[in-house]
C-alpha cells in the first residue's frame, strides 16, 4: 500500500545575534553621550587649572641646590665698645652653593648678585654678619657657613648654605677707648701760624684701641688731634690775628688721616691766631764767598775757588728780605776749608750763608751751594 503523503518544513533561517554596522555607527557609538560630554567638559574646567597650578607648585617647591653665587659681605657687632674689622677675604666677596626650593633661591639670588653688582657703582649693601660680642679682641679666624646660616635672609626662605667659599673669614676685634687729646694747628698750615689757642683747648677722643697705642707711641708726651684749617681763605688773605669759628678736626696715625671708628667729644672748635706775614722771595745779584781755613792753611797750600756765587734767590718775611735789598744787611757765604781735604785733585763742598732771621735760600739755589769746587795744591 502506499503511504500517506508528509508535510515539506519552512526553510530554517539563520540567527541574526550580530547585526552588521557602518563604520559610522560604530563609531559614533563610542563617542559619550551628550549629557556626559557636558559633565566632563564641566569637571574639566576646574580639574586642569587645578591640575597644573599644583604641578606649578611642586616645581617651585621643589628642592634644587644653587650655581655658585657670589656677593660682597661685611662684619659688625652689637657692642657699643667694640668694633669688628674684615681682613679676609679681602675684597670681601664670598662664593655660596644654596640648597633649598627652586623659587625662593632664584629669589635670593637675584639679591646677592644685585648686592655684587654694587662694587661697581649700583645701590646696593653688603651682606652683614654679626660677630658674637663675646669673642675676645685681636685677630680671630671663623667658620663662614655658621654665619652665614644665621642670616635671616636665608633663614626666612628656608635656605640653607651648603658651602662657602673661603670657608673662613678672618676679622679683627678692637676696643674702643677715650682719651684726651690736645688741639694743634694742621702740619700744613703750621709754618704760616705764629701763635694759635683753640676752644676748647683739649677734646675727647674715641678711638680703636690699638691705633691709640700706636698714636702714644709715635708722640710720646700727648696725644694730638689737629685742626683742619688748610682750607680757610683767611689764612691765605690775612695777617695778625685771625679768629676763626668752627674749624674742623682730624686725627693722624703716622701720617695718615684715621675717620674711621674715630669720634670727637666736639666735632668743631674756634681758633685765635697769630698769622704770620707771608714769605716773599727776592734774588740777590751776587754774594761774595769767603774761604775759612785753619791758621797757616794758606802758608803750606795755594787754594784756588771761585770767589762769588750769583743768582742767589732766597725767600722769607718782607720786612728781613727788606733789609737785603737796602742794603742794611751784607749777606755773604762761607766757603770751609780743613787741613785734612785732598791736595791737589778738586773737592766739592757746601757753602754756608748769613742771611736775616727767618731767610732761607729756596731748592734751586740751595743745590748750587751744595756742590761749590776748590782745589788746594802744593805751594
Amino acid at each position: 500500500m502506499d503511504s500517506p503523503p508528509t508535510k515539506s518544513s519552512p526553510p530554517v533561517k539563520p540567527l541574526d545575534y550580530a547585526p552588521v554596522r557602518s563604520a559610522g555607527d560604530r563609531f559614533r557609538s563610542w563617542l559619550p553621550a551628550a549629557d556626559q560630554l557636558a559633565t566632563f567638559l564641566k569637571n574639566m574646567i576646574v580639574v586642569v587649572p587645578l591640575t597644573l597650578l599644583i604641578w606649578v607648585y611642586a616645581e617651585r617647591e621643589q628642592s634644587v641646590i644653587s650655581p655658585p653665587t657670589i656677593f660682597p659681605i661685611e662684619v659688625k657687632t652689637i657692642a657699643p665698645d667694640r668694633i669688628v674689622v674684615l681682613r679676609y677675604p679681602a675684597e670681601g666677596n664670598v662664593v655660596v652653593e644654596l640648597s633649598g626650593p627652586r623659587a625662593r633661591i632664584d629669589e635670593v639670588r637675584t639679591q646677592l648678585l644685585v648686592r655684587h653688582d654694587s662694587a661697581a657703582g649700583q645701590n646696593a649693601g653688603s651682606v652683614q654678619l654679626l660677630i658674637d660680642p663675646q669673642f675676645g679682641t685681636g685677630g680671630q679666624e671663623l667658620e663662614a657657613v655658621p654665619l652665614l646660616n644665621r642670616l635671616p635672609l636665608f633663614k626666612n626662605n628656608g635656605i640653607t648654605v651648603k658651602s662657602c667659599q673661603p670657608s673662613y673669614i678672618k676679622v679683627d676685634i678692637d676696643q674702643l677707648e677715650e682719651r684726651d687729646a690736645v688741639i694743634r694747628p694742621a702740619p700744613a698750615v703750621a709754618k704760616l701760624i705764629e701763635n694759635a689757642t683753640f676752644t676748647p683747648r683739649t677734646i675727647k677722643l674715641r678711638a680703636p684701641r690699638q691705633l691709640l697705642d700706636k698714636a702714644d707711641g709715635e708722640k710720646k708726651k700727648e696725644l694730638v688731634v689737629w685742626a683742619d684749617l688748610a682750607k680757610r681763605e683767611e689764612l691765605r688773605t690775612r695777617t695778625g690775628s685771625v679768629e676763626l669759628k668752627n674749624v674742623p678736626l682730624f686725627w693722624t696715625v703716622e701720617d695718615n688721616a684715621i675717620r674711621e671708628n674715630v669720634t670727637f667729644s666736639s666735632p668743631v672748635v674756634d681758633a685765635n691766631l697769630t698769622v704770620k706775614t707771608a714769605d716773599i722771595q727776592f734774588t740777590i745779584p751776587s754774594v761774595t764767598i769767603f774761604k775759612e781755613t785753619p791758621a797757616n792753611l794758606d802758608d803750606r797750600y795755594i787754594i784756588t775757588y771761585t770767589p762769588v756765587i750769583s743768582n742767589v734767590t732766597v725767600t722769607g718775611p718782607a720786612e728781613q728780605i727788606d733789609t737785603i735789598r737796602k742794603g742794611d744787611f751784607k749777606s755773604k757765604a762761607r766757603l770751609e776749608i780743613s787741613s785734612l781735604d785732598p791736595v791737589n785733585k778738586p773737592v766739592k763742598k757746601r757753602l754756608s750763608f748769613d742771611l736775616p732771621p727767618g731767610v732761607t735760600l729756596t731748592k734751586e739755589t740751595a743745590e748750587r751751594a751744595g756742590d761749590w769746587e776748590f782745589t788746594m795744591r802744593d805751594r
